[in-house]
C-alpha cells in the first residue's frame, strides 16, 4: 500500500511519552470499549473495556510483539491510506496530552514507527515532515500489509491479538507465514 503522512497531522504536539501517559491520558487508548485490543477483552460474554494485555506496569507485550495498531496509536490509517491522528485522540483519549511537550507526535512516536516501517523510512519521514514541512509518501512492505490484514481479522472477531513476532519477520519487515 502507499501511505501518505500528513504534515498537518504528524507535526501536532502530543506528549505521547511515558511522562505524558502517567501525568495526562493514563493510557486511555488501552482502556475502553471502542479501541482494539481493549474491546477484545470479553469476560462472561461481556466486554470489560480494559485491554487483556494491560497490567499495572503497562502492556505485557514487548514492543516487538505489540499489534501494529497499538504501536501506531494515536496515528491511524485512514480509508484513503493516510497516516493521520485518530480524531478521538485529540478530542478525548489524549486531550490532556494535546499541545503538551516539546516534540511533535511524529518525533515522540519515532521508536514505535521504526519498529514497523524501519529506521531509514522514519528518518526520511521526520526530515520531510518536520524539517521540510511537507507531506511524506512511501510504499509499505508486503509483510506490513499482510500483518495489518491479519490484525484486522482478529479485530473484526474481537480476538485478543497474538504477538506480532509469530507472523512477521522484524528484521526484514516481511510476513513469515506461507
Amino acid at each position: 500500500m502507499i501511505l501518505k503522512v500528513s504534515e498537518a497531522w504528524a507535526s501536532k504536539i502530543i506528549d505521547c511519552t511515558l511522562t505524558g501517559i502517567l501525568n495526562g491520558c493514563h493510557a486511555r487508548c488501552c482502556k475502553g470499549y471502542t479501541f482494539y485490543p481493549s474491546k477484545s477483552n470479553i469476560v462472561d460474554n461481556k466486554p470489560v473495556g480494559v485491554c487483556a494485555l494491560l497490567c499495572n506496569n503497562g502492556c505485557v507485550l514487548r514492543n516487538v510483539d505489540k499489534p501494529i495498531k497499538c504501536l501506531l496509536y494515536p496515528f491511524v490509517i485512514s480509508k484513503s491510506n493516510g497516516l493521520c491522528i485518530h480524531g478521538r485522540a485529540i478530542l478525548s483519549i489524549c486531550k490532556e496530552c494535546y499541545n503538551k511537550g516539546s516534540k511533535s507526535i511524529l518525533e515522540t512516536q519515532q521508536h514505535n514507527l521504526s519498529l514497523i516501517f524501519g529506521e531509514e523510512i522514519v528518518f526520511q519521514m521526520i526530515h520531510t515532515v518536520i524539517v521540510k514541512k511537507r507531506d511524506f509518501t512511501f510504499r509499505t512492505t508486503p509483510g506490513f500489509d499482510m500483518a495489518l490484514r491479519q490484525e484486522q481479522e482478529l479485530e473484526d472477531k474481537n480476538i485478543v491479538p497474538i504477538p506480532r513476532t509469530r507472523y512477521w519477520n522484524l528484521e526484514t519487515k516481511e510476513n513469515m507465514l506461507l
